[in-house]
C-alpha cells in the first residue's frame, strides 16, 4: 500500500496513506488498518506530553479520514518526537505502540522480567525493541501480557520478517522499523486466516 509524504510546518514531517489506493482495497479486503504518524524534528529529542498528544490527534485525525465507519477500532502511542495512531475498520482489539532504540535503556534486564527471567542480553537492541513494542501493543489490545512462549518468538525473528502478519494464539501480531531507530509494533484478535489485513508500508523519510 503506497504512501503519500507531506511537508507540515517547519520541520515536521507527515505520513499520510494514500486514500485512493486504499478506498479501492477496502472494496476487496473485509478488514483493514490504516496508520497515521506524524514526525517531529529532530526526531530523537524529547518532548512535552502535551505537543505528542496534539500530534497524536492529528495522526489519529488522518488515519480515520480513511475508515468510512463508526465502528472503527483506535490505538495511539508516542515516543519522543515519533506520534501516531492504528485505526481499522471494524471493531476489533487492537493494539499499536513506538518505541525507540536507546541505546543507553537496559532492554534485556526489562524483557527479563516477562519472560520468566530467561537471560534476554543474548538478543541484540533491534530484537529487545520489537519484542518491548509487541510486549505493550499486545496489552493495549488485550489488557495482558503476551504468554512467554509468544515473546521469546518475538525476541528471536530477524528483521527479515519485519512487515509480515504473524498469528498468534490471541489473533496476529506486525512489526516494522522506522525512521532507522524507532520500532512499530501493532497487534489484534482478527482471525487472519480467512480476513486478510491491509497494513500500510511505512518508509522512512530522508
Amino acid at each position: 500500500m503506497p504512501l503519500k509524504n507531506e511537508l507540515v510546518g517547519t520541520d515536521i514531517k507527515f505520513i499520510a496513506i494514500d486514500s485512493l489506493q486504499c478506498m479501492q482495497e477496502l472494496e476487496v479486503y473485509q478488514l483493514a488498518i490504516f496508520v497515521g504518524l506524524y514526525a517531529a524534528s529532530p526526531i530523537t529529542d524529547r518532548f512535552a506530553l502535551k505537543k505528542q498528544r496534539d500530534w497524536a490527534d492529528i495522526a489519529q485525525s488522518n488515519a480515520e479520514s480513511k475508515i468510512n465507519t463508526d465502528k472503527a477500532s483506535l490505538s495511539r502511542s508516542h515516543c519522543r518526537g515519533l506520534c501516531g495512531a492504528a485505526v481499522s475498520d471494524k471493531t476489533i482489539l487492537l493494539g499499536f505502540d513506538i518505541e525507540y532504540m536507546d541505546t543507553s535503556r537496559s532492554w534485556a534486564d526489562i524483557l527479563s522480567r516477562f519472560v520468566d527471567g530467561q537471560d534476554c542480553s543474548i538478543y541484540p537492541i533491534e530484537s529487545l525493541c520489537r519484542g518491548w513494542t509487541y510486549l505493550e501493543a499486545y496489552y493495549k489490545a488485550f489488557g495482558t501480557y503476551p504468554n512467554t512462549q509468544d515473546l521469546v518468538e518475538t525476541l528471536c525473528e530477524n528483521s527479515a520478517q519485519d512487515d509480515k502478519l504473524i498469528p498468534t494464539k490471541s489473533g496476529w501480531r506486525w512489526h516494522q522499523r522506522i525512521y532507522d531507530n524507532f520500532y512499530v509494533s501493532i497487534a489484534g484478535n482478527e482471525p487472519i486466516d480467512s480476513k486478510p489485513i491491509i497494513l500500510p508500508t511505512i518508509n522512512s523519510l530522508s
